[in-house]
């Protein structure tokens, strides 16, 4: 028996004992009233514990409901899901009897905002003295998370020769046992002035097909692809996400033009392919000028992301950084699509959706007509200005045992990581090997975009 009990005893049986006039009568009143004092805080104090585990209960309820592990498209959560979940975070609690939980949601102001009540009793110990058998308590909780705000997707995807390396050292090495030269590149030649008619067969790209290298175009390509399963995993509709995919070297060409229909442009995401080697196999087709400039004009300013008719603007650029294009007279002349016919035969138009080089005045560090560089981040100036935001996935260029790349890239190879995260938007910047991290890297540029982060609001 603690003390203050035990002294309450003794008291009281001291002042039974007297006889005097109404003290015994004035002090068993009293004496009731101060253990029903002390029972009521015992049983406060047990009902303020469990409410304690009930409100942390419903907080953990309310932010399971707009989690997007448990909720990736932000629908209305069900009762029985809000239930479960309050259930599973209440666990045991066997002085706890739970009434009644409610749970409303609803779309308010591009949130998706939900609120759990509960009500419950726990049995009181001192309370039955009074006929009070339980004591009742109640309470809630809500929580919010943002929904995906409209947004295009502009895929510009280099696929310039330089895309043709082995994705890894071991395909470089095998590329290397393979080909004529030890050459590491798989050339997809299409050499006009020798009149080959389409594909050449035996070139360094069917190589590499037939044995089974694997090249940084075809990680591209199957990360480009797990891009859109991300995306439409999380298309509340038909309008709120659009996409486009290009392709750039020297030239750009439109692979699937803009569309809410992201099954069908991720279709044509699986046929992207390295750019052929034009005339006698020239290595000078990797423009971020020409890329740029045509992109200027094709996306306009960005929305804030409220409507379908202010999407918010997103320009994904996945490339290796290094800018191998032709300069001053040799700029400009509008190397042929993929479609053209070769000199010998008819030329047909160029089709609507291939983009010649443009002109420049750049100067040249290999030789007269040629220069390779880092990009010039300032490229990317129009765009950020119309509030664009530009995400880069650079994938690193793998050191090759050549005379090009030890004389012209490896001294570029800081100002090629440097200039890209400066053209890039704040966050927004993800360096990867290639064949390690693309697809991850892919998925955290899709979620810094559009997806919002849920918070308890009450």
């Amino acid at each position: 028996m603690s003390l203050p009990v035990q002294a309450i005893v003794s008291a009281s049986r001291g002042l039974l004992q007297d006889r005097r006039g109404n003290v015994s009568i004035i002090f068993a009143f009293c004496l009731l009233s101060a253990i029903g004092l002390i029972g009521y805080a015992a049983d406060y104090s047990v009902a303020s514990i469990a409410k304690r585990k009930l409100d942390a209960a419903a907080d953990a309820a309310v932010l399971n409901a707009v989690a997007r592990s448990s909720n990736p498209t932000l629908d209305q959560p069900t009762q029985e899901s809000a239930l479960a979940s309050f259930n599973a975070a209440l666990g045991r609690a066997s002085n706890i009897t739970v009434s009644n939980v409610k749970l409303d949601s609803s779309y308010v102001s591009g949130n998706l905002q939900v609120k759990l009540s509960y009500t419950a009793s726990v049995p009181t110990m001192f309370g039955s003295i009074f006929k009070v058998s339980q004591m009742n308590v109640s309470g809630q909780a809500a929580s919010a998370a943002p929904l995906p705000p409209y947004a295009n997707f502009y895929l510009l995807l280099d696929n310039s020769p330089s895309m043709g390396l082995g994705a890894t050292t071991s395909d470089i090495t095998k590329l290397q046992s393979l080909t004529q030269n030890n050459c590491a590149f798989a050339c997809h030649q299409h050499v006009f002035d020798n009149g080959i008619v389409g594909d050449d067969t035996s070139d360094n790209y069917h190589i590499a097909k037939n044995n089974g290298v694997t090249t940084r175009i075809d990680v591209e390509r199957t990360a480009s692809q797990h891009f859109f399963d991300v995306a439409i995993k999380f298309q509340q509709s038909s309008e709120r996400y659009k996409a486009a995919i290009y392709t750039f070297s020297d030239v750009l060409q439109i692979v699937a033009p803009m569309s809410s229909d992201l099954a069908t442009v991720q279709s044509k995401a699986s046929t992207v392919d390295l750019a052929y080697a034009y005339h006698s196999q020239k290595n000078i087709q990797t423009s971020f000028d020409t890329a740029f400039s045509y992109m200027n004009g094709i996306i306009s300013t960005a929305g804030d992301g409220s409507s379908s008719a202010s999407p918010m603007k997103y320009l994904f650029v996945v490339t290796d950084g290094v800018q191998d294009q032709p300069t001053g007279s040799a700029s400009g002349s509008g190397d042929r699509p993929d479609t053209w016919a070769p000199p010998n035969q008819t030329k047909t138009s160029p089709p609507s959706d291939a983009q010649p080089n443009i002109a420049n005045k750049l100067g040249w560090n290999v030789n007269n007509g040629r220069l390779i560089s880092a990009i010039d981040p300032t490229v990317c100036n129009t765009l950020k200005n119309n509030k664009v935001k530009i995400a880069i996935l650079y994938t690193t260029y793998i050191p090759v045992n050549d005379n090009v790349y030890t004389t012209y890239v490896k001294p570029i190879a800081n100002d090629v990581v440097n200039n890209l995260q400066s053209c890039a938007s704040p966050n927004l910047f993800f360096t990867v090997t290639p064949t390690q991290g693309i697809d991850e890297a892919m998925s955290a540029m899709f979620y810094a975009a559009a997806i919002g982060q849920p918070r308890l609001t009450q």
